[in-house]
């Protein structure tokens, strides 16, 4: 397994508006300790660990998806590419 900080910000390094939600999901491997939160009222940018699990067969590449909405209704997906190291 391993950890992936992600930071969640508008795309000016701003907080989110509080309320939104975040989901997140990988091409590859298990996500452990939850899938998605809410961003809190506050006046900073949310980091938030992710523990990536590899699942056997899946390939040494994959993606986590981060899907945003906010309280308004509006979405953003942001993909990124990570490297797996899977089972053995």
């Amino acid at each position: 397994s391993g950890v992936v900080t992600i930071t969640i910000s508008d795309l000016n390094g701003n907080p989110l508006p509080a309320g939104s939600t975040v989901e997140l999901k990988t091409t590859n491997g298990e996500l452990l300790l939850g899938n998605s939160f809410k961003i809190p009222n506050t006046a900073s940018v949310v980091e938030y660990d992710v523990i990536v699990v590899p699942s056997e067969g899946d390939g040494a590449q994959g993606y986590l998806n981060a899907i945003v909405t906010t309280p308004f209704g509006h979405e953003t997906v942001s993909s990124n590419s990570v490297t797996i190291i899977d089972a053995d």
